[in-house]
């Protein structure tokens, strides 16, 4: 399908709009809807009025949801040159991007210093001596943040990377000394720090006490090397509710428990806070589509096998860190009103781990109907084998407001 249009006025894509297109959708397919991001932006701006907002272009880099954060005041985090080219293509000041990365290319850094990067975040001595570099043969002063991985963070977080030895930043037992070096190269001007402790936590009190911990570690280092520092980067961690039983975050208790102990660290305006999150801002903006291909019985189960499993999601399928497989938010789209029943989700491919879902409470679904996977505007195609077994690749759909239009990237295998 190339487009489908809705006569309406700018809304967000409620389910009677989508189900009345679904029959022109040719899925797998992966929908986003620009106006639940921009709705999202606008809360967490409001909610933390005096703190900038940097999207991880991990999440989804796709380039409308980009534009969308672009026009909305957002800046972007990358973790590779391929990102930082998409930020530009969308119109990012070279200026507002950082480029995170444990592993960074001596080409990307080179690239990232000739196109004037706003921040290069070095993770460790060495790759700061490559910037340093990088600087000194384009004859520039690259400004630089020094990630910091603190030895502890508190619990309720669903991916913790620190005390244990890790790819990412420099050790905090070890960070006096490789500061003091980063800072005396030349080439490169230490504007700061970035923390990213822990992901997906969905409590406010663990929120807090890590950033709380981070300004504090950030203010230790800084008074150690004598100087203020100009900007800090804080990975806030922020999660969805992506299982049964959980419930979405509540901003206002994190910007109530969080803002005060942030603000102390900026007496005279200084350093810039940005908070860095990804999925909090576009994973309940996204849904997979998928249609039911097979409907089959045996063995006490019911299985249904959809055209869209591991190879187009996944996360969804519990192969992204989950310890426990657990469903996520899964419906019909097509018959939402059938009679309930407990199935098995599996997708295409040749392979028994191919499982979206299992023990499913879900309205009967038939051959051709479409199931909604919810919360995956974050994580998905991108972050999915999509070469796997040689399925067409899962396209991609844009709903601006009043139409749905598919954006597929150019040159994937459709």
């Amino acid at each position: 399908m190339n487009r489908a249009t809705r006569n309406a006025r700018a809304a967000a894509l409620d389910d009677a709009t989508l189900i009345s297109l679904c029959h022109g959708i040719e899925t797998p397919a992966y929908v986003y809807d620009l106006t639940q991001i921009k709705s999202r932006y606008l809360a967490l701006a409001a909610a933390f009025p005096t703190l900038g907002i940097r999207y991880a272009v991990k999440a989804n880099p796709h380039p409308a949801v980009l534009r969308q954060l672009l026009a909305c005041g957002a800046q972007f985090d990358a973790s590779s040159i391929g990102e930082v080219r998409r930020a530009l293509e969308v119109g990012a000041a070279p200026h507002s991007i950082s480029f995170t990365g444990p592993g960074k290319r001596a080409a990307e850094i080179d690239e990232a210093v000739m196109r004037g990067i706003g921040h290069m975040v070095v993770e460790s001595l060495h790759q700061a001596q490559q910037t340093s570099a990088a600087a000194l043969r384009h004859g520039s002063v690259q400004p630089v943040l020094a990630r910091i991985s603190p030895v502890a963070s508190p619990k309720g977080f669903g991916a913790r990377m620190t005390g244990v030895a890790t790819q990412f930043g420099i050790d905090e037992e070890d960070a006096p000394a490789v500061l003091s070096e980063i800072a005396a190269l030349p080439g490169l001007a230490l504007h700061g720090m970035h923390f990213y402790a822990g992901s997906n936590s969905l409590d406010p009190d663990a929120i807090a006490a890590n950033m709380q911990n981070c300004a504090q570690l950030a203010q230790t280092l800084s008074a150690f090397l004598g100087q203020p520092p100009q900007r800090l980067i804080l990975g806030s961690g922020f999660g969805v509710p992506y299982h049964e039983g959980q419930a979405a975050l509540d901003l206002a208790q994190v910007a109530a428990k969080t803002l005060g102990t942030l603000l102390q660290l900026r007496p005279r305006g200084q350093p810039a806070i940005d908070l860095e999150l990804g999925r909090w801002l576009t994973a309940p903006a996204g849904q997979l589509l998928t249609r039911v291909l097979t409907r089959k019985s045996g063995r006490g189960a019911t299985i249904l096998i959809c055209d869209g499993g591991f190879n187009a999601h996944l996360a969804a399928c519990g192969m992204m860190g989950s310890v426990v497989r657990r469903n996520w938010p899964i419906r019909n789209l097509s018959t939402p009103d059938g009679p309930r029943e407990k199935v098995t989700l599996a997708g295409p491919l040749c392979t028994l781990i191919d499982l979206l879902a299992r023990d499913l409470d879900l309205a009967r679904a038939n051959f051709g109907d479409v199931l909604s996977v919810g919360l995956s505007g974050a994580y998905g195609a991108t972050a999915s084998p999509a070469g796997f077994i040689s399925h067409p690749v899962v396209r991609e759909m844009i709903w601006d407001g009043t139409r749905l239009t598919d954006q597929t990237p150019s040159g994937a295998m459709v």
